[in-house]
């Protein structure tokens, strides 16, 4: 049975889809902000073969209203752990993707004990000192400027070569497209998401020690494959893996890959080898 549920965390809006299936262990996917319940049934009915599934939109995320800038991303760690109290009530599994993993580190750099196993798609540790500028101006122009802001996202997470699959070059095309439709709340969240992540953002990924897996785009010019394998290495039980000839909308462009990758490392008894970065 699936159904879609409203609720409300420390007073902000949140929503999630559950998939019961109580005789496996219970996961949580906690997506990127613009990803949303109906782009996600294809990894929703993989991860449901396996688990007791949770998608968690959390406060400002999907079709949900803005979360104001001055919330932290510990908040939302914060609000992860409240929704898997009240709903799980014990060690669970935990995937996140883009810009909801960095929830996920914050709640896993807290309370990793909580966690079973842990998977990060198109994650890195913190916003590095030459993207801060570029991803300020971006969220500014989010503001003022949307065909300007869809442009530059579209740059921010697509391959910039010209060896592009015309799969892949139909998937910007669309992606642009869709960001020149957004409505001005769905663009001011998005400003609101980025100031949060340059606002401070320093998880202590140390203290991360379920087995963890970080993967990424071989093209991703976001949170590049070198930014994901040092996010990985600094996790004491931390892998990496490359998802090869893609970007940062791998989950679009191979999402069988990437479910694959990850549903095989959850579902492994031990550590499993996994191809590293050259």
């Amino acid at each position: 049975m699936q159904t879609i549920n409203k609720t409300a965390i420390y007073g902000y809006a949140a929503r999630y889809l559950h998939i019961h299936n109580p005789r496996k262990p219970s996961l949580v996917f906690v997506p990127g902000a613009f990803m949303d319940f109906d782009s996600l049934k294809y990894h929703s009915s993989r991860f449901s073969e396996h688990f007791n599934y949770f998608i968690l939109e959390l406060p400002g995320t999907g079709d949900l209203p803005p979360l104001p800038a001055n919330k932290p991303v510990s908040f939302l760690g914060d609000c992860l752990g409240a929704f898997a109290r009240k709903y799980i009530g014990q060690p669970f599994y935990l995937v996140a993707c883009s810009y909801g993993t960095a929830s996920a580190l914050d709640f896993a750099s807290r309370y990793s004990e909580q966690i079973k196993r842990l998977v990060l798609a198109g994650s890195m540790r913190t916003i590095s000192d030459t993207d801060w500028p570029r991803m300020l101006n971006l969220a500014m122009q989010g503001l003022t400027d949307q065909s300007l802001f869809a442009e530059h996202f579209v740059q921010l997470v697509c391959r910039h070569d010209r060896c592009c699959s015309k799969r892949q070059q139909t998937i910007r095309k669309a992606i642009l497209r869709s960001l020149r439709q957004f409505s001005p709340e769905k663009r001011r969240c998005f400003t609101n998401n980025t100031l949060r992540l340059l606002t401070a953002f320093t998880p202590d990924v140390e203290q991360i020690h379920c087995p963890t897996l970080c993967f990424t785009g071989e093209h991703d010019p976001y949170t590049t494959p070198e930014l994901c394998q040092e996010l990985a290495n600094a996790i004491p039980f931390g892998e990496f893996a490359i998802l090869e000839d893609t970007d940062h909308l791998f989950h679009i462009d191979k999402p069988q890959e990437s479910m694959d990758l990850a549903i095989k490392f959850l579902t492994a008894d031990c550590k499993v080898p996994l191809k590293q970065a050259a």
